[in-house]
């Protein structure tokens, strides 16, 4: 809930830094004055005054701020919403159980790779699948090893 929370906060303040960049690329540009219309009239109806071409602050660092705003701001939030999938860890497996519960029998000699990312096709065995979710996170999420020394 903590990183789902953060998460928000992220998303939230990515797409303010996008707003700020895209309002203050906006501004750089600036309406002509209209016929009749007092300059306070202008500013009050569109937001802008001045003249008919774009200001000199309106230039190629505007427009990257305001592309890289909006990039982040979606980057961010797709992540987000991927990340807070109803603060489930499970997310395919028995979901219709209260609780996935697994018992098994180890006998003297056996090992076996339980899975703890949830994403093997084997579950609760490992298939691996945590090897593409840490490299696509930079997650570091491996398998519980069993091992059962052999009688002596």
């Amino acid at each position: 809930a903590m990183a789902a929370r953060r998460s928000r906060s992220v998303v939230a303040a990515t797409l303010c830094l996008g707003v700020v960049a895209l309002l203050s690329l906006g501004s750089a540009w600036v309406v002509p004055p209209a016929a009749g219309v007092s300059a306070p009239a202008r500013s009050v109806s569109s937001g802008l005054v001045g003249t008919a071409a774009p200001s000199a602050a309106c230039d190629v660092s505007s427009i990257a701020i305001a592309a890289f705003g909006c990039a982040a701001a979606l980057t961010v939030s797709k992540i987000a919403r991927r990340a807070g999938e109803g603060d489930k860890i499970n997310k395919k497996i028995d979901l219709d159980s209260a609780k996935v519960v697994t018992q098994d029998k180890l006998k003297a000699g056996d090992k076996k790779v339980y899975c703890r990312c949830w994403l093997s096709d084997t579950f609760p065995l490992c298939n691996g699948a945590h090897a593409k979710h840490n490299e696509a996170t930079g997650d570091n999420v491996g398998p519980l090893i069993v091992a059962v020394e052999k009688e002596q």
